[in-house]
């Protein structure tokens, strides 16, 4: 099995929040992905702890475009959006640009992944473009797609199901779709946001099943300070081993919430167990 843990830095208040998951991870023997945000590459503080981290556990530090709305990002754009799908084209290329560049004066070379919320064609063109060692993207989640729409119920107001729910591997001219063939292929491997939990999504279409934690907690699936159902969504994940030949895939995207103060919000390297 494939098992990536995906955190992000998150701002000050919060620190000590994120270096408790990082501890957790850790102890039992887990390394991360720790990706950077645009406000977690502006803070010393942050890149000190990746830093440490990755020396001493083997942790991945990769890029993240959450976050957009801070500073170093507005002075490019002009607004502080979101959604780096939804920019132009030239500011795509532009913020690309510039935390890239951050990225290797900090920690001396390119990342080997990025993360998104979602990643459109012609912004992993120019992830590719402009950053080659990248290999892996998270770049999907369910509230962004094209079937956003599909199975939308009254108990919770967001968008569903629009990402795949497993690795894949994005076209060039359309990111959920698989390439036609190899030259069809954008060359970076994708992997959802979070996973879902196919079962209880498939009776009931919203977010409470899936492995982000605060999806769970909706879902009022914690039992005081255990989440069994999260060591069984894990199991669920294991059990397709069997129909896929021995491979199955999961991922747990954690933060530490949003801080108020800031607008940044952020997740690969493969883990084998």
């Amino acid at each position: 099995m494939i098992l990536n843990i995906f955190h992000r830095p998150d701002t000050p208040p919060r620190r000590h929040l994120f270096q408790m998951e990082q501890e957790f991870a850790h102890r039992n023997g887990i390394v991360t992905t720790i990706f950077m945000t645009p406000a977690a590459l502006s803070d010393p503080d942050a890149v000190e702890l990746a830093r440490r981290d990755a020396v001493e556990f083997g942790d991945e530090i990769g890029l993240s475009f959450h976050g957009l709305g801070h500073d170093s990002i507005t002075t490019i754009t002009g607004h502080a959006h979101e959604a780096i799908w939804l920019l132009s084209e030239p500011h795509k290329r532009a913020v690309i640009e510039f935390l890239a560049g951050r990225f290797v004066e900090i920690f001396g070379e390119t990342p080997q992944s990025v993360a998104a919320y979602h990643l459109d064609s012609s912004s992993m063109r120019l992830v590719k473009e402009i950053i080659p060692s990248v290999q892996a993207a998270v770049a999907g989640c369910f509230e962004e797609g094209v079937r956003v729409f599909h199975g939308c119920n009254n108990s919770w107001y967001l968008f569903n199901e629009g990402m795949p729910w497993n690795p894949w591997y994005p076209s060039r001219d359309h990111t959920l779709r698989p390439p036609a063939n190899e030259g069809d292929w954008c060359g970076v491997v994708a992997v959802p946001h979070l996973m879902r939990d196919m079962a209880l999504s498939f009776e009931g279409r919203n977010d409470f099943w899936a492995s982000h934690p605060p999806n769970v907690m909706r879902g009022m699936r914690y039992e005081g300070e255990s989440c069994p159902y999260d060591r069984n969504l894990i199991d669920m994940f294991r059990w397709q081993e069997q129909f896929n030949g021995g491979y199955s895939y999961y991922n747990n995207f954690v933060s530490t919430g949003r801080d108020s103060r800031t607008t940044s919000r952020t997740a690969p390297g493969p883990r084998r167990f």
